[in-house]
């Protein structure tokens, strides 16, 4: 509310306020980094090496996931993604094989794949907020993860990419921490919960400590993984819906892929009003070409 206050009093003061006026606020230089996106960028020169636990729970390990912080958030991620969370790993799990032939998976069959986006956190200092780049420039700056252990609908549950998932490099993205078919095999189940709530956690401020540059104390008390608890702030968006109605597509020929335009309740589709996500569903078939097609999609409802 502070802060709130803070912006309407600056607001009448300067009647002619426009964007990027405000100044930037100093911080530490990991917490710019990790707000910057400039830690995500550089997720391609970072060598991932194979654990040294070999594929085998390691008791000295245990808890120190979240003790990571600098490029070691990327590194911790990138290396879950090429070979599995080691903590929870079996050797019934373990053992699941990728089909040749058959039922089951197929070796042709895509990855579950991550699109991260290096986001610039820092960028929304700026009063009123500058306009997003949604076009190519930002298609481009996408980054990939991979997940080519994922490949057991038995061992899904153990294999997804929970304690190191790639909402740790990507906020926006949901923290999917649970995954399974229904009990009559027509539905896969997600459940998704908010990552930010991990980092919750506050620590008092010692007698003489100052807070870090950029961290803002609430009664003398600090988030104990501020770095984390500050990047992780757009995660409260995904518990606001938003109303969306379909855009008619001009060519009549064809059967594109549909877009969406923010809409008011009365004035949303039906299917529409508690939009949180656009779900697209794709059909593999080894024997066409392409052998990905999209089937459908729809808007996810609370």
């Amino acid at each position: 509310f502070m802060h709130c206050e803070e912006q309407i009093t600056m607001t009448n003061k300067n009647p002619s306020y426009s964007a990027g006026t405000m100044k930037h606020v100093e911080k530490e230089p990991e917490l710019e980094a990790i707000l910057s996106g400039s830690l995500l960028k550089r997720a391609h020169d970072i060598t991932i090496s194979q654990p040294n636990s070999g594929g085998k729970r390691n008791s000295n390990e245990e808890g120190l996931r979240d003790r990571r912080s600098g490029e070691d958030i990327v590194s911790s991620v990138l290396t879950a993604a090429r070979y599995g969370d080691r903590q929870y790993d079996t050797e019934e799990e373990s053992n699941a094989k990728v089909e040749k032939g058959g039922g089951g998976r197929n070796p042709d069959m895509p990855i579950l794949t991550a699109y991260c986006e290096p986001v610039n956190q820092t960028a929304w200092e700026t009063k009123p907020l500058p306009t997003r780049d949604s076009g190519p420039t930002a298609k481009s700056s996408l980054f990939p993860i991979s997940y080519p252990h994922v490949q057991s609908c038995q061992a899904l549950p153990s294999q997804w990419p929970i304690d190191t998932p790639p909402v740790d490099l990507d906020p926006f993205l949901p923290w999917i921490h649970d995954v399974f078919p229904s009990s009559d095999g027509k539905n896969v189940i997600f459940v998704a919960q908010n990552r930010r709530r991990c980092y919750n956690g506050q620590r008092g401020l010692r007698n003489g400590e100052k807070a870090p540059k950029g961290v803002i104390p609430h009664k003398n008390y600090i988030h104990i993984d501020y770095r984390k608890n500050y990047f992780m702030r757009p995660q409260s968006a995904l518990f606001q819906h938003v109303p969306v109605k379909t855009i008619p597509s001009e060519n009549l020929g064809e059967d594109p892929e549909p877009r969406y335009r923010l809409a008011s309740h009365e004035e949303a589709d039906a299917d529409g009003m508690e939009t949180r996500f656009i779900c697209r569903f794709k059909r593999f078939d080894p024997t066409a070409t392409p052998n990905l097609s999209i089937v459908g999609y729809s808007l996810s409802k609370h």
